[in-house]
């Protein structure tokens, strides 16, 4: 079930008629996320609204809507800026670089925001919802098989030392793709978002996080400290803690994130305790 969330007054004429009075371009901007298997609908609609305050920041917001289900939230806001379209596009994706962002024609503005605000609000659908779930299935496989190729080229190493350089190998493309950090011990492990399935307290203490399939299996931690959007790309793996854990580096906004990053696929025991 779609449930919808309206962020603005159903007036926003006044306000658009002044940015455009103010020779401001309109854009609509929309959004798609994936829900995270392990975290309510709320955090859904949390996440979303901090992606909206971002764009509250860098634009004069006139309606926005957020839509959520079990498996993923969408945001759809009609704002208005004086910077022109390049630059527009070039300041928000460097935040939110799989925003989709339209220009809005002046001469039709108003017709659009009513016609926007009658689909979104009495459409129950998040738009697209079936190619996108499709793009995010391809892009999570992709992202396994890149970590995977990375621990592979760890475990080549340590039978064969020439090999060493693959490992540490970056290029100028960027994937970011958030991460479940959480503590075991004294040790920082993080899990990608969506290998995860559910995750529970334990009577014992701590807590227990399920893995999606294919991946199976659970793991033991004793606490949970963030989610982390992490660009893997450019992440560079050092070495190995036992198989199926392996020590990354990774660029982050305050330096650079040291962790133990779990792949599902080269660990021995499905359950780790």
């Amino acid at each position: 079930m779609v449930s919808t969330e309206k962020r603005y007054a159903f007036d926003n004429f006044p306000v658009l008629r002044e940015a455009l009075r103010r020779g401001e371009t309109l854009y609509q901007v929309r959004l798609y996320a994936q829900s995270s298997a392990f975290l309510s609908r709320e955090s859904a609609i949390l996440r979303m609204d901090v992606v909206l305050a971002l764009i509250e920041t860098r634009s004069t917001v006139i309606d926005a809507v957020i839509k959520t289900s079990d498996e993923m939230g969408y945001l759809v806001v009609v704002c208005a800026s004086p910077a022109r379209p390049e630059g527009f596009s070039a300041l928000l994706k460097r935040n939110l670089p799989t925003a989709v962002i339209e220009e809005v024609s002046a001469q039709y503005a108003e017709e659009f925001l009513s016609a926007t605000a009658v689909k979104e609000h009495l459409s129950g659908d998040i738009p697209f919802v079936a190619s996108i779930r499709s793009v995010f299935d391809s892009r999570n496989a992709l992202v396994s098989l890149l970590l995977e190729y990375r621990a592979l080229a760890v475990e080549c190493a340590l039978a064969a030392p020439s090999v060493a350089a693959a490992r540490a190998q970056t290029g100028r493309s960027s994937v970011s793709v958030s991460l479940l950090v959480f503590g075991k011990g004294s040790e920082v492990w993080a899990i990608p978002e969506f290998q995860v399935s559910r995750m529970g307290t334990r009577p014992e203490g701590g807590y227990e996080i399920a893995l999606a399939e294919p991946f199976g299996g659970s793991i033991a931690c004793d606490d949970v400290y963030l989610v982390k959007e992490i660009d893997v790309a450019n992440a560079r793996f050092s070495g190995r803690d036992r198989r199926g854990l392996y020590r990354v580096s990774a660029p982050s906004g305050d330096g650079v994130f040291t962790f133990s990053l779990y792949v599902p696929a080269f660990a021995e025991d499905a359950r780790i305790a």
